[in-house]
């Protein structure tokens, strides 16, 4: 078993926990404060060194599954996740004694939003249009810049769209979250992009057992090396179909308000992927259809606690983004 360190606690990383063996995931009980630059770095260097001084010298693996921000989100946002994503580079470089692996979870919405040129390969030209893609990009070139300093290896998963229990409603993102949600609480949804807008809707328990997949694939050779790797469903379906499919799981119609947005130039119309090497899964991939209602189910059941509040769904994206 890979003793792997996980950053980031939204709904990759809880999908990655859901997935993971017992004592395979490593926290610290101090949650990362993201405050400044100096409490990012010290907190950093403290943390990796109780990584390694518990794990002491053997297999180890860094899962980078964290963001707060989202499409539309200031540049100042973004800056303070790159300095966090260096700072834990560093300290990673700084700590470890044996060769390791390091997960940077990116996306296929921020790294492609302005390409032309779909379905996208691991091999298709960046071409980010958003201060989200700007950041995915530069923690990319971090990522590679530091393997061939230190000889780690690292692995770049450009995740599409990322759905399923745990989703921060509050986020202006998420697609099926905010269906589900309005769903239960009798709102309509307002989209900003077009019902033909092409997605690829990768379900969070299905993501996280491609990320420890990917950490347990055994090293390079000469150590260094940088994979991209794309994690998607490799299903294709328009926000109408996905509409569609909610209002069949559902067994309600829904009801939508399409407005205008400043947004809708921040989103790509068509993001269909032709991952190189798809992911194996050991169950295989979970069905659209069954996924909805794991999510609506989980929602249902915060409804029925009180713990799902009345606050604008109007937000959502109508393509959704990945979130960590």
């Amino acid at each position: 078993m890979i003793a792997t360190w996980l950053i980031g606690n939204g709904l990759l990383g809880k999908g990655v926990v859901r997935r993971s063996v017992r004592g395979q995931m490593w926290r610290p009980e101090t949650p990362t404060p993201w405050g400044s630059r100096d409490q990012v770095d010290s907190w950093f260097q403290a943390v990796a060194s109780e990584f390694f001084g518990e794990r002491g010298t053997g297999e180890w693996a860094v899962a980078w599954c964290a963001g707060a921000g989202v499409v539309g989100s200031p540049a100042a946002t973004f800056d303070l996740e790159v300095t966090a994503f260096g700072s834990m580079l560093r300290a990673v470089g700084a700590y470890a004694t044996s060769p390791g692996k390091v997960f940077l979870s990116s996306s296929i919405g921020a790294i492609h939003g302005g390409a032309t040129a779909p379905p996208f390969t691991e091999d298709s030209p960046r071409v980010p249009i958003s201060h989200y893609g700007t950041a995915r990009a530069l923690q990319e070139d971090l990522l590679r810049e530091w393997c061939e300093s230190t000889g780690h290896d690292g692995v770049i998963g450009r995740i599409t769209n990322l759905y399923g229990p745990g989703q921060r409603l509050g986020k202006t993102q998420g697609l099926i979250s905010q269906v589900c949600k309005s769903s239960l609480l009798r709102q309509p949804i307002r989209l900003y992009v077009s019902l033909d807008t092409t997605r690829d809707y990768l379900y969070v328990d299905d993501a996280g057992e491609m990320v420890l997949s990917l950490l347990g694939e055994p090293p390079s050779k000469d150590g260094g090396m940088v994979t991209i790797r794309i994690l998607g469903s490799g299903a294709s379906i328009t926000v109408g179909g996905v509409l569609q499919v909610c209002e069949r799981v559902l067994r309600r119609p829904l009801r939508m308000i399409t407005v205008q947005s400043d947004l809708s130039n921040l989103q790509s119309s068509d993001l269909r992927v032709r991952p190189r090497a798809p992911i194996p899964l050991v169950s295989g991939l979970t069905a659209l259809p069954v996924g909805v209602r794991r999510t609506f189910d989980d929602q249902l059941r915060q409804f029925q606690r009180g713990l799902l509040s009345t606050l604008d769904v109007s937000g959502s994206k109508g393509a959704g983004t990945r979130s960590a």
